[in-house]
This record gives C-alpha cells, sequence and structure tokens, in this order.
C-alpha cells in the first residue's frame, strides 16, 4: 500500500485529514508534517526523514505549494530515494481519491492520477451550478 505524507505550512495538512475522516474514516498509512513559523529547516527535514523511515517504500508526499520550504525540503529530502515522490498543491479531492485508490496504482501512476483528480476538481462552482439550473430547472441535486 502506498503511503501518503501530507506536508504543509501551519496545519493544513492535519485540517485535510481531518476532513477526510469525515468522509472516508480513519485511514492507514497516513501522515501529517506541519512547518511551524518558529521552526528551523533542519528540524523540520529531521521530522520529515523520521516519517519517511517509518512509511518504507512507496510514499507520496503531498505538499501544499510549490516553491515553499515545505515542498523544498521534501524534494532536498527524498532526491535519492527513487520510491518517494512529492507532489505539490494538494487539496481534499486529492486526498480522498489517494485513499480510495492507492491499492489499484503503482507510484507514478497514483501520482499522474492525481494531479488529474486535483485539477479536474477546481472549479467555478457558481458558473456550473447556474448553468446545470438553466439546463436542468431543478435544485435536486444541491438539496442533498
Amino acid at each position: 500500500m502506498i503511503q501518503l505524507i501530507l506536508v504543509s505550512h501551519g496545519q493544513l495538512g492535519l485540517a485535510l485529514i481531518e476532513a477526510s475522516q469525515l468522509l472516508y474514516g480513519q485511514a492507514q498509512g497516513l501522515y501529517s508534517l506541519s512547518l511551524s513559523p518558529d521552526q528551523s529547516t533542519s528540524t523540520f527535514q529531521k521530522n520529515l526523514q523520521s516519517i519517511i523511515q517509518r512509511t518504507g517504500s512507496q510514499t507520496l508526499i503531498m505538499t501544499d505549494l510549490e516553491g515553499g520550504t515545505p515542498c523544498n525540503q521534501s524534494l532536498l529530502g527524498t532526491m535519492n530515494q527513487p520510491d518517494v515522490l512529492v507532489l505539490s498543491g494538494m487539496n481534499l479531492p486529492m486526498l480522498l481519491e489517494a485513499l480510495n485508490c492507492r491499492h489499484e496504482y503503482a507510484l507514478p501512476e497514483l501520482a499522474r492520477h492525481l494531479l488529474d483528480v486535483g485539477k479536474t476538481n477546481i472549479l467555478n462552482s457558481t458558473l456550473r451550478f447556474q448553468e446545470q439550473l438553466k439546463d436542468e430547472g431543478e435544485l435536486d441535486d444541491f438539496m442533498n
């Protein structure tokens, strides 16, 4: 099973895990690492390496922001580990999909799939709602 580590500025990764538990339930092999404002990069890196050692092989790190310290430190800390991949721009749909299908994909394929899922779920919901209302004239799908 592919292990997942959510790495973020502040508590974003932990918040995504908590949100996923409302929709998915408890999950094994899911970790979070938060960068606090007063934390040094060396301490952050040590904490990251500690989690990676616990996960073993086949680990996907999902970070909040390309070019941010959590992403950069994840890249630096895993550059000699071919069985660890780093994605940036994590969101809740990506996490839910990862939890649902990490048993079905190899690590590189899962990463590609999650990038598609993340992008697909960024929408102008107001426009989508208005178009659906105009086409169908009903609110049934939105009342649940």
